[in-house]
């Protein structure tokens, strides 16, 4: 009741202030949804569930560009199908600069671009060597002991990127010219999203930004509410179907219709299973006309687009990465590979990864999944720590495990038909 009238005030304190008018209607806030389907103890039954052997896929498509560290606007990333691929063959090149703990990286035009540590954007050319460093920030610029975060994804032969500094400039991918700067002081704290000819982003005081992706004029700004206690990750973002989707730190997704500029719909996640006042969401996840989250409040959730209906959730210790496939969603829940029917939630699949090899690392505090993908019938999954696991969905139970690297800080992408990542700060990983 408390975050409820709190949120109002915040809406109603924006609507007040000067500015674009947003037009969002008060009366939409109300409208949640409906639960449909529910259970609270199954999937946290942690015996094993093998009698599944096989999964069906979506038809594999083979992929250019890369604009998005998730791929596209709705984080959706497809079966990918890439020419030939040896996932043993791992093929690295060394580079000085250093890389942030989670760095993001993308690929257009037969270039990949990527931030280092000291706000260098390095640009790789088709055979991985240095094409350009821009230097985005002079030394003097940089506060000292401060993590840098960065987001970038690309659009129209444009790179736009938005740091923990409070920035949002755009690059012109061809020239290196940076075409226009927002300087908000803020730091910003999401991913970034586009839609037709605006992007957005939300800073650490859980303001929503839109901003003219071609001269960086402001469109309107939007107060979602934040807590004290910070979190870092709690700020999410998708479009698709004309909507921009949206996370805070209280826990609460938000749709919002971005033709009429009123809010759709809003729903509050239940807190269950955890006892922790910071919300680490996953990405956001569009197929269709269905968005699917889960957070470390123990959830996974299958929301309707249009209305907000809830379809089903279930309960979950810490799926915070997962993937959709053609009739099920695939992550790991701790340490745990576990498959979900899409149509009802229910789950048909669980694994202890950490019993599938003696050569594993046997300590699960530690064992944060950052990646799955689906490449050529594989789900190829990897771990911050530097786990790497290979399953085939003809085969759930011959699953490989390799272990390179101390580390992976990077999401993955597909790049001139290959598999690429960083690992151990400054190493490209390279499998064809």
């Amino acid at each position: 009741m408390k975050n409820n009238f709190f949120l109002f005030f915040l809406f109603f304190l924006a609507f007040c202030s000067p500015g674009p008018d947003l037009n969002i209607k008060i009366e939409d806030l109300k409208k949640e949804g409906k639960l449909l389907l529910s259970s609270k103890s199954e999937i946290l039954n942690e015996d094993e569930i093998l009698n599944l052997s096989k999964v069906s896929t979506n038809t594999p498509q083979e992929i250019e560009d890369w604009k998005y560290p998730n791929y596209n606007s709705n984080n959706f990333i497809p079966h990918i199908k890439l020419k030939k691929i040896n996932f043993s063959n791992y093929k690295k090149t060394n580079y000085q600069f250093k890389l942030n703990e989670n760095n993001e990286i993308i690929s257009v035009n037969k270039k990949i671009f990527l931030l280092d540590d000291e706000s260098n954007l390095i640009i790789l050319d088709d055979k991985f060597k240095i094409l350009k460093k821009i230097k985005l920030y002079k030394k003097k610029q940089l506060p000292k002991s401060y993590s840098l975060k960065f987001s970038l994804i690309a659009d129209n032969n444009k790179i736009y990127i938005s740091d923990n500094l409070g920035n949002l400039m755009a690059l012109d991918i061809i020239s290196y010219k940076v075409l226009w700067k927002k300087e908000l002081e803020v730091p910003f704290l999401s991913n970034l999203s586009i839609f037709n000819t605006s992007i957005f982003g939300i800073n650490s005081n859980g303001k929503i930004f839109s901003f003219n992706l071609n001269n960086g004029e402001q469109n309107w700004s939007l107060e979602t509410g934040t807590q004290f206690a910070k979190s870092a990750h709690a700020f999410k973002l998708a479009t698709s179907n004309n909507k921009l989707i949206y996370t805070n730190d209280f826990g609460i997704i938000t749709c919002i219709d971005l033709l009429k500029k009123s809010i759709l719909w809003q729903i509050e996640l239940e807190k269950r299973n955890t006892n922790s006042y910071v919300f680490v969401p996953s990405n956001l996840i569009i197929e269709n006309n269905f968005l699917y989250s889960s957070s470390n409040y123990g959830e996974l959730i299958k929301i309707n687009l249009t209305n907000g209906t809830i379809l089903w959730k279930k309960d979950v210790h810490s799926l915070k990465n997962f993937y959709l496939n053609k009739d099920t969603i695939i992550g790991v829940d701790e340490t745990y590979f576990k498959i979900f029917d899409k149509l009802t939630g229910k789950l048909i699949y669980n694994k202890n990864l950490l019993l599938t090899s003696r050569t594993i690392k046997s300590k699960s505090n530690d064992f944060i999944v950052n990646n799955i993908i689906l490449i050529n019938d594989h789900f190829y999954i990897t771990t911050k720590r530097g786990d790497t696991f290979i399953i085939q969905t003809y085969d759930l139970n011959n699953i490989i495990y390799l272990k390179k690297y101390n580390f992976i800080n990077s999401n993955l992408i597909i790049y001139d038909d290959k598999l690429i990542f960083f690992a151990d700060n400054k190493k490209l990983i390279e499998i064809q």
